[in-house]
């Protein structure tokens, strides 16, 4: 079994448990947006509960016409969670024979996070290795850094507008 991993790391202006809360369920189609290498998340179904859970399964639809299977595998709040993928088709169907993915929080001391997403490919064949290897060098590495740069923008401005004191003042009517 040939195995690629790629990592992608971010420091973000959040506390651990509040980056953790927001990217755990985040709308994937506002966070991976494609390249012209790598299709755009366009739809998500069939979720099994709220994400919060080991076991829990969704599909997720990408625009290439592709429809992948996602298991949420762990959940250690607010530390870290891991899914497995599979269903690949397409030109990653003759690659790629399933991933894992694991987002670790780790605390500063500060108020900031750091976040450390791994991503690991299984070639389908060894003849068929270095391809993917290109693809993830090529293509999925610069992906992944722009997907964390995306999610950081989001936990960051949710952050702030949670920190607007008519927006505190509110939520505490609520």
């Amino acid at each position: 079994m040939t195995r690629f991993v790629s990592v992608a790391t971010a420091v973000l202006d959040a506390p651990r448990e509040v980056a953790f809360d927001v990217i755990v369920p985040i709308d994937l189609i506002r966070i991976m947006t494609g390249t012209r290498l790598v299709p755009a998340v366009v739809a998500v179904s069939g979720q099994t509960g709220d994400w919060d859970a080991a076991g829990q399964r969704r599909s997720v639809h990408l625009s290439d016409g592709s429809v992948l299977q996602e298991r949420l595998t762990a959940l250690d709040r607010p530390h870290r969670f891991a899914y497995d993928i599979g269903g690949f088709t397409g030109v990653l169907g003759r690659l790629v024979s399933a991933a894992r993915g694991e987002w670790d929080f780790l605390d500063t001391g500060t108020s900031a996070t750091v976040i450390a997403w791994r991503y690991a490919f299984v070639a389908t064949s060894p003849l068929l290795a270095p391809l993917l290897w290109l693809f993830v060098r090529l293509a999925w590495v610069g992906y992944m850094r722009r997907v964390l740069q995306a999610a950081v923008t989001i936990v960051e401005a949710s952050v702030r507008q949670a920190g607007r004191p008519d927006e505190a003042n509110r939520q505490a009517a609520d």
